[in-house]
């Protein structure tokens, strides 16, 4: 076998194993079946960037999926997947197969380790206050809100439901980062030694 053509079959052979390795992630062929997303499939496979294992295309996947899959977003998530690799031109199968990061049995810890991560910025930030619209029959008035004031009853849970949701998204987004920093490390390394010169004998 010619040079070139060991390269080439070697090329093949490792994108056959990293397809095994996303056989759950929205696949070309089988596009159509996905929920939703299906309805798209003629405009998906048009779309080469969508299935390159190319670096420009798998990095912007590593990190938009990283993220992704931290956020409290589960149950669309494979929506936002496929539109967030549109607007990234970014792996579609690659971070579809991030969002199995969280499933019904990890969500919980994950959830519960992003909201810590993002209270504990958000604390360090000093960004804890806002502002809530109060209205009566008479006008709306809006006052602030700063760490420590007591707030009435009624609006006392739509706050603490705002700084939860805000925690959440801080959190998923810092820890997204520094999981896809890790994966592209690796990514980086095992294509810099698949794609080494190769010295002939």
């Amino acid at each position: 076998m010619s040079e070139p053509d060991f390269e080439r079959d070697r090329r093949h052979a490792n994108t056959r194993r990293a397809k095994r390795m996303l056989r759950y992630a929205p696949r070309r062929a089988v596009f159509h079946r996905y929920p939703l997303i299906g309805r798209f499939a003629a405009l998906a496979r048009r779309r080469a960037y969508l299935w390159s294992f190319k670096p420009k295309s798998v990095r912007p996947a590593i990190y938009a999926g990283c993220v992704l899959s931290l956020w409290p977003v589960m149950g669309i998530q494979l929506i936002l997947a496929f539109i967030t690799a549109l607007t990234t031109r970014s792996n579609v199968m690659v971070v579809g197969a991030l969002q199995f990061i969280t499933n019904p049995f990890t969500a919980a810890p994950i959830y519960y380790g992003t909201y810590r991560v993002g209270k504990y910025v958000l604390m360090l930030t000093g960004f804890t206050g806002g502002t809530v619209p109060l209205t009566d029959s008479a006008e709306a008035v809006t006052i602030t809100i700063s760490p420590g004031d007591i707030l009435p009853h009624k609006f006392a849970w739509a706050s603490a439901f705002g700084s939860t949701v805000m925690a959440l998204f801080v959190g998923g987004t810092l820890c997204g980062f520094v999981l896809a920093a890790i994966l592209d490390v690796i990514y980086m390394s095992t294509w810099k030694f698949e794609h080494r010169p190769r010295v002939r004998k």
